[in-house]
């Protein structure tokens, strides 16, 4: 009797184990059946560049390893996963719809665009990754790869340069070319800079205002170019290539033999080498050109500087006209106020004097301009923010900015100013609001250069630089939007809204 329960227990044992495994061996193969059909799928589909996680999926597949079910079933919802997002892998015309092609270039291969200028940088030391703003000019040879032409230069250099920027994740650089090249155009120069735009995740701010600043016919504006760059053989990105504010025939034609000189307001930050004034009544300023005067030089700049100071607070409107050119500092401040740049009130605004007289400008520095500025409190920027206190209901694009500055603020005690100011707006009216109007300036730039933009966010599966367009970059800036859409849409509901807070502003003025 006994015996006979030891069987039947052993019977059911093995019946309840038969069952088990075959429950499992029905689903297992159910599952593989699916998994199996998606990939006849993949593999009847054009696609030839497979992503890495899809060959990482294809390998978990494939090992001999037992797997269980329930591990079945997670391969199984990553499987449909990739499909459904179409990111198992990139279609064959991936390259040919984004002008990419594959080259040699010296040991490396690269894919570059062809629609868009490439730019290789290889430093002697192969030093790109370990490069600061500290270290200085590098050695480098330099290609620019564009319109099925090759410009090497094998005597270059290459700097970080910036200041805040030059701290961030994605450097900006200058370079230097060991004999003056005309890039894109732009007339021939040795020094170039290329500004990486990490705080501006839509990558147009600097873009957009220096094209607005051109049609605005303000004088010695910088050309811009976006490019791909490499740094010692890695893709770091789409950049803005651009010339710098320097002096020559081709940059602003200023002849410093011959008296003139090129400054910029610089209201706290002090750095070595860097040379200074400071007026009676405390306005600080930064030499650009010539950046390391003779005494004799100095001396000049030093007293016209304080002359400049002396006539914008005399009172006289006269007096003012005759010192500066009036039409350059309304365009300016016209276009300033409307963008908004955060650093107006404090730096990288820039002036010249030229023939006798003072002129604003070129303009530069808009990446944290346009209400890409933070509202959190401890950063200090709230004075960017019109009604802070007023819980919930901060608005950038509302309030007088640039008039923190201490020349502008000084000229508007002036009607003569504020009349040209008014004068210049609606004479630019149109132009303003074709910055984002739909179909406007910004749509255009969008168009034009979206594919190189997008390449800055896309992974290396994609041949991409792999930044993160929803990434906070610096706390400077303005809270990031989850996509470049809504980072995009952002910028343009700004400006829409500035835009009509000046239109009603301006209309005040005498």
């Amino acid at each position: 009797m006994k015996k006979k329960k030891i069987i039947a227990v052993i019977i059911v044992s093995i019946l309840v184990v038969t069952c088990f495994f075959a429950d499992y061996l029905i689903q297992r193969n159910s599952i593989y059946k699916k998994i199996a059909k998606e990939l006849e799928i993949v593999e009847n589909s054009k696609t030839k560049i497979y992503s890495k996680e899809y060959l990482e999926l294809i390998n978990i597949i494939n090992s001999p390893k037992l797997k269980l079910n329930s591990s079945l079933k997670e391969i199984e919802k990553s499987l449909d996963s990739l499909i459904e997002n179409k990111t198992y892998a990139y279609d064959e015309n991936y390259r040919n719809i984004n002008n990419l092609k594959t080259i040699s270039f010296g040991d490396a291969d690269y894919v570059i665009s062809t629609k868009y200028p490439n730019i290789i940088v290889n430093t002697n030391d192969n030093c790109g990754d370990t490069i600061t703003k500290e270290t200085g000019y590098v050695k480098a040879t330099i290609t620019v790869i564009y319109n099925n032409e090759c410009i090497t230069d094998n005597d270059a250099q290459i700097k970080i340069r910036g200041n805040s920027t030059a701290t961030a994740e994605k450097k900006p650089f200058n370079i230097k070319l060991s004999e003056k090249v005309d890039l894109f155009g732009f007339g021939a120069a040795k020094k170039w800079s290329l500004l990486a735009e990490c705080y501006d995740p839509t990558m147009l701010r600097n873009k957009l205002f220096f094209d607005l600043a051109k049609d605005m016919e303000l004088e010695y504006t910088s050309e811009s170019e976006y490019v791909n760059l490499w740094l010692d053989g890695k893709y770091l990105g789409c950049y803005l290539f651009v010339e710098p504010v320097d002096s020559g025939k081709t940059r602003v034609d200023v002849d410093i033999d011959d008296g003139d000189f090129m400054f910029e307001y610089e209201r706290e930050r002090a750095e070595e080498g860097a040379t200074y004034v400071v007026t009676t009544k405390g306005w600080r300023f930064v030499l650009n050109d010539p950046e390391e005067p003779t005494e004799d030089q100095y001396e000049y700049i030093n007293n016209k500087i304080n002359e400049l100071d002396s006539v914008l607070t005399s009172g006289d409107w006269n007096l003012v006209e005759k010192e500066i050119n009036v039409e350059s500092f309304a365009k300016f401040y016209v276009l300033n106020e409307f963008a908004k740049p955060t650093d107006f009130v404090y730096s990288s605004v820039k002036f010249y004097y030229k023939d006798g007289i003072f002129y604003a400008g070129p303009v530069w520095d808009y990446d944290l301009s346009s209400g890409n500025v933070t509202d959190v409190a401890e950063v200090g920027y709230l004075h960017y923010w019109e009604g802070y206190d007023l819980a919930n209901n901060h608005d950038s694009s509302k309030g007088l900015y640039c008039t923190e500055n201490e020349i502008f603020n000084a000229l508007f005690m002036y009607d003569g100013f504020m009349s040209r100011v008014k004068e210049t707006f609606n004479d630019s009216k149109e132009l303003f609001e074709s910055q984002f109007a739909a179909g406007g300036k910004l749509d255009e730039l969008l168009n034009k250069y979206l594919p190189i933009i997008s390449r800055n966010y896309e992974n290396d599966v994609y041949d991409g630089a792999n930044w993160d367009v929803s990434k906070e970059y610096t706390d400077i800036a303005y809270k990031r939007f989850e996509t470049y859409e809504e980072n995009y849409n952002y910028l343009r509901s700004w400006l829409s809204d500035r835009y009509k807070w000046i239109y009603k502003e301006i209309d005040k003025y005498r």
